[in-house]
């Protein structure tokens, strides 16, 4: 762990040596007196060679850069920029972000078909008949019943009728209903689909949209049914495999395939997330694994970085370990949060991991903390 990053000139002059003498060598090894053959002098060059790359790469051994795991929520309500913080977290690109460029961003999105981020945000629809069409009403519940991921919440002793989605739940449905009209009013850009959209026909329906966190007297299943959590995950690449499981969430993951951690945006560093068992190890334990992990990082390094020869990003990353670190936006309804906290932090179905369980109790007190925060007169923590 202590080797330098530097080859020396004399090790440099003696591979250069090596390189421009390989002809004389053949010439002088094949002679009679040596009695050689080309397949074993190819295999001592081969051997050689491979001996030059493996010093080189044990030379460029550093301890490994390591960052502890953590949960960030995110509280944005404009629908661009909030897919832009999710979408950009693939590439890496936070720096790019700036007061104009969410709009952008987002047809960048829709020109590559990258429509899984368009999930990221998410809507709360306040319903109205009050032309007192009440079988109109009914026929629109059940209207929207139908749809897979729009959810719709009756409370007749409010009364109120809530409907939420996300944006692209509710576009993909191609359909001109009320929630469909009430967005786009309001958000015009959000629409990218070419073709026309079916007429609901649903003429006296109003739709508005909502801010649930200025309905106090939200209740319990409303809350669960409508009020979306994104949270912002840095853990390693074993832990968000088990987060993407739960297949209602939507996710936006920080890219192997795109991002090349030799590069200066990464400090030239690929970087782990730190086990949380790790302190309990003994110290033979901890040298191996920081061994370990400082001979991937070599290894990735050396693999894109070798001139016309260097493999892209996608290929070298098979070197990389499960522990390497990863974010991962994650967003959804609270009905599935709950889902998630039930089995990755309180264990309901066994014991969590205990990597995945750091991640899944920090993000249950952050969003607890911040239901509070909101003062709803109904206890709604998870």
């Amino acid at each position: 762990m202590s080797k330098s990053n530097h080859t020396t000139n004399e090790d440099t002059i003696y591979q250069d040596t090596i390189i421009s003498e390989d002809s004389e060598l053949h010439d002088v090894l094949t002679s009679e007196n040596f009695n050689i053959s080309q397949e074993s002098l190819d295999s001592a060059v081969n051997d050689m060679n491979a001996q030059i790359i493996m010093d080189n790469i044990l030379d460029s051994f550093n301890m490994p850069n390591v960052v502890d795991p953590s949960v960030t929520l995110i509280h944005e309500q404009n629908p661009f920029k909030k897919i832009e913080l999710a979408g950009r977290t693939c590439y890496k690109s936070e720096d790019k972000i700036t007061k104009d460029s969410a709009k952008d961003f987002y047809q960048m999105l829709v020109r590559r078909k990258h429509y899984a981020m368009i999930e990221h945000a998410s809507m709360a629809f306040l319903i109205d008949c009050s032309d007192g069409q009440e079988e109109e009403l009914m026929d629109y519940i059940q209207f929207i019943q139908k749809s897979e991921y729009l959810s719709v919440t009756v409370e007749a002793s409010i009364p109120r009728i809530l409907v939420s989605g996300n944006v692209k739940s509710i576009l993909d449905r191609r359909v001109i209903d009320p929630i469909y009209i009430a967005m786009i009013t309001k958000y015009p850009e959000l629409q990218f689909y070419e073709e026309e959209f079916e007429d609901s026909t649903y003429y006296n329906i109003h739709a508005t949209i909502v801010d649930l966190r200025k309905l106090k007297d939200l209740t319990h299943d409303e809350f669960l049914a409508h009020f979306y959590f994104t949270a912002r995950f840095i853990t390693d690449r074993g832990v968000s495999h088990e987060i993407v499981r739960h297949r209602r969430f939507s996710f936006a993951q920080e890219s192997t395939r795109y991002c090349n951690y030799s590069k200066d945006k990464f400090g030239g560093r690929v970087t782990y997330c730190k086990p949380t068992t790790y302190d309990s190890w003994n110290e033979d334990q901890k040298d191996a694994f920081n061994t370990f992990l400082s001979a991937a990082e070599s290894v990735y390094n050396y693999l894109v970085s070798e001139g016309d020869q260097a493999l892209q990003p996608q290929q070298a990353r098979a070197v990389l370990p499960s522990t390497l670190k990863t974010e991962i936006v994650v967003s959804g309804p609270a009905y599935e949060w709950l889902h998630f906290f039930n089995l990755r932090s309180k264990g309901l179905t066994g014991a969590p991991h205990p990597d995945m369980k750091y991640v899944a109790d920090i993000a249950l007190y952050k969003i607890n903390k911040y239901i509070k925060s909101l003062k709803f007169q109904n206890n709604l923590t998870f």
